[in-house]
């Protein structure tokens, strides 16, 4: 898995590339949540991301969960068939507001 955050303005922009996994999901953890206190709004972008176990939707509730309690926005854009699948499944789309 392979992970990069870019600050575009008020946006920390993460793009996922690879497995969001119980393996992975760990080691990310520090990176998601330094991008939500860095931004205003936090978007992750899921289009690179092959595979999403519960462990990675934990780690995304995670930090919609610390965005919205500091008043920020959070949202998975262009999310992978795989990403669509496992939100859609969980009825998440709406949650994580995939577009």
């Amino acid at each position: 898995m392979e992970m990069s955050v870019e600050q575009e303005g008020p946006v920390s922009r993460m793009t996922v590339v690879g497995e969001l996994t119980i393996y992975a999901a760990a080691e990310c953890k520090s990176q998601i949540l330094d991008a939500v206190e860095r931004g205003e709004s936090v978007e992750v972008v899921a289009e690179g991301i092959t595979e999403l176990d519960t462990a990675g939707v934990q780690l995304l509730l995670l930090a919609k969960r610390m965005a919205v309690k500091a008043g920020k926005s959070f949202r998975v854009v262009s999310p992978s068939a795989v990403v669509e699948d496992v939100l859609r499944t969980l009825a998440l789309s709406h949650t994580l507001e995939s577009v």
